[in-house]
């Protein structure tokens, strides 16, 4: 008998294989019949927070296939080998003619409007791969809307030499409060979330809205009365409905300023935190239909929302994992917390588990980096805890099994002796990680050996599984401790249509970041100003950073940027572009001075 059960195990394997590979195959032949249909593609700020390193087998690419965002990346990364633009050879051309040919503008949103530090803009594509004039991408103001002053812009016609006037302003609502952290898109891009502070309690709502091409202008922007949640599935663009954060007893007025929300597009659910510890949930967002309205889940007994995850600490950005269930999310206390998304705040064997305080009190840490593909979280700090066997007062990388044990450490990756404490973003992985060969994650932070708070460059050897090697260090940002100077987030793109003049055949691999004041002029960083600067490293190689390496370009901006979004590695006339903000105000092109939404060239940021 056991030789028997032995020997339908045995067809039973080839027979699970051969399913998994009819599954996987049936979805390639409905992506081929679909071939000539517009293929959507959203990039806001969670894409650069759950992330995909090559799966490492058959069962892996099936368990992955089940997430949208794992199918968004393969787009977002592989959407340049099918686009020829528009019918022209522009493939062909030298790459210093394709630099040219790639437009840029910056607009004023108003004075002092910004999407904020660490933030993102959002971007619709209406085909992946295929530069459109139909592409908008979004920018939150973090203005108090007026008759007079736009909450939310949206712009169309972004790329200059393929469409005839280039931009143009989609739309602009004043929704009634202020927007300070980054906003999220419907996967058809009709729809888009985002939470506002209202005045005069400072309370935290989520603004869920359906736009309308050619409503408002920047400064005369379109104001919107909200419909109640019953009426928001059927209502006529432009409309939005308003839902506020349920409160603590009704005391809680400490709005939201550091947890962009997360959504998630299988369950049609979206997370967000607040000022006062609480993670909320709220469902039916975008999908709403018959009697299930977009709302704020409320329970008490076995499943408690909203989950009081840090009790008077705001939280930071929620990262929610599609495999494991769980939600990852920090606060000002210096742990990392994971939330059932189904239990919330309920106790029992899926309680909340938060890890050993990994920074000090107040530590402003961003929300973790999630490989979903190994279940492995990166977190940075900049001012550690002493743990066991870790030094304290560091500027360091911890990384996470996403099962992590109530009062875990990780395992901590020391980049800099230097801990100032102050505001730091996660990195980024290079081409080599995503192609699953092993490759390098670089992150900006304090440099002691510099002149203690000098933001300098990182690059960290990242194994197949996740795991972290050798820090090299690389060239200092810039010139003086004073404010001091901090850095943006940290945004890698590989653009195969970029090869350097044939120096990178197979295509170019780029990071951006920025740095808020005394962006170093001398070689090898180049900035035009001692000011605000953003610059580009080429990462293509994987060779080991020093101090002398050197940039690609640099442009001033002035107080740093905000996060960095690409719009792909389209060959079109004009496209192949970055999106971002200045956290100050400045000239903006031809436009006026203000708070300025820009577009510039990956290749030149020029």
């Amino acid at each position: 008998m056991k030789m028997k059960s032995n020997s339908k195990r045995r067809i039973r394997l080839p027979y699970l294989i051969f399913s998994v590979v009819i599954a996987i195959s049936s979805m390639a032949v409905r992506a081929t019949k679909a071939a000539d249909e517009p293929i959507h593609l959203v990039t806001d700020w969670s894409h650069r927070h759950v992330l995909f390193s090559s799966p490492h087998d058959l069962m892996d690419r099936f368990r992955l296939s089940r997430n949208p965002r794992y199918a968004q990346q393969i787009m977002r990364r592989d959407a340049e080998q099918k686009d020829q633009g528009d019918g022209r050879p522009w493939r062909h051309l030298p790459e210093h003619y394709k630099d040219f040919l790639h437009g840029d503008w910056s607009i004023d949103m108003g004075t002092g409007a910004t999407v904020g530090a660490g933030n993102y803009p959002a971007k619709f594509s209406f085909n992946a791969g295929t530069a459109s004039c139909n592409d908008v991408v979004v920018y939150n103001t973090s203005l108090a809307g007026s008759s007079t002053q736009a909450t939310i812009v949206a712009f169309d016609n972004l790329y200059a030499g393929l469409c005839s006037s280039a931009p143009s302003t989609d739309w602009a609502f004043n929704t009634g409060g202020t927007v300070v952290t980054s906003v999220v898109l419907s996967l058809d891009g009709s729809q888009i979330a985002f939470v506002q502070n209202n005045s005069p309690v400072t309370q935290a709502t989520l603004v869920i809205l359906k736009w309308a091409a050619n409503a408002g202008t920047i400064a005369n922007p379109d104001t919107l009365t909200a419909v109640t949640n019953t009426v928001y599935p059927t209502c006529t663009a432009p409309c939005m409905t308003t839902i506020p954060f349920s409160l603590d007893a009704g005391s809680s007025t400490m709005g939201d300023a550091l947890s962009s929300p997360f959504y998630d597009y299988n369950s049609d659910t979206l997370f967000a935190g607040d000022g006062k510890g609480y993670l909320h949930k709220f469902t039916n967002v975008f999908l709403a239909a018959g009697t299930a309205f977009p709302g704020e889940t409320v329970s008490s007994g076995a499943n408690i929302w909203p989950a009081l995850v840090s009790n008077n600490s705001a939280l930071t950005d929620p990262i929610y994992d599609q495999d494991t269930g769980w939600i990852f999310v920090g606060s000002l206390f210096g742990t990392l917390k994971r939330v059932n998304a189904v239990v919330g705040g309920g106790a029992g064997a899926n309680a909340i588990v938060k890890t050993d305080q990994i920074e000090v009190t107040g530590g402003n840490f961003d929300g973790p980096l999630l490989d979903a593909t190994n279940g492995v979280l990166y977190l940075v700090v900049s001012d550690s805890e002493p743990l066991p066997a870790q030094s304290g007062g560091v500027s360091a990388l911890y990384t996470f099994p996403v099962n992590f044990a109530a009062a875990a450490n990780g395992i901590q990756t020391v980049l800099s002796t230097d801990g100032p404490g102050t505001a730091i973003y996660s990195g980024a992985f290079d081409n080599q990680w995503f192609l699953g060969n092993g490759g390098k994650m670089y992150v900006c932070a304090s440099a002691a050996g510099a002149g203690n708070n000098i933001p300098t460059l990182y690059q960290i050897a990242v194994s197949t599984t996740g795991v972290l090697g050798t820090v090299s260090t690389g060239p200092a940002l810039s010139t003086s401790t004073s404010g001091p100077p901090l850095c943006s987030p940290v945004t890698e793109f590989f653009n195969s249509t970029d090869t350097r003049g044939g120096t990178h055949p197979a295509g170019t691999d780029l990071i951006f970041l920025s740095v808020t004041n005394f962006g170093k002029q001398a070689t090898p960083v180049g900035c035009a100003l001692n000011t605000g600067c953003l610059m580009s490293f080429d990462v293509t190689s994987g060779a080991t950073i020093t101090s002398s390496t050197t940039t690609v370009a640099t442009r001033n901006e002035a107080g740093g940027t905000s996060g960095v979004i690409v719009d792909g590695s389209s060959a079109s006339a004009g496209a192949s572009q970055i999106y971002f903000t200045p956290l100050v105000s400045m000239v903006c092109g031809a436009s006026g001075t203000g708070g300025c939404a820009i577009q510039a060239s990956q290749s030149g940021l020029n």
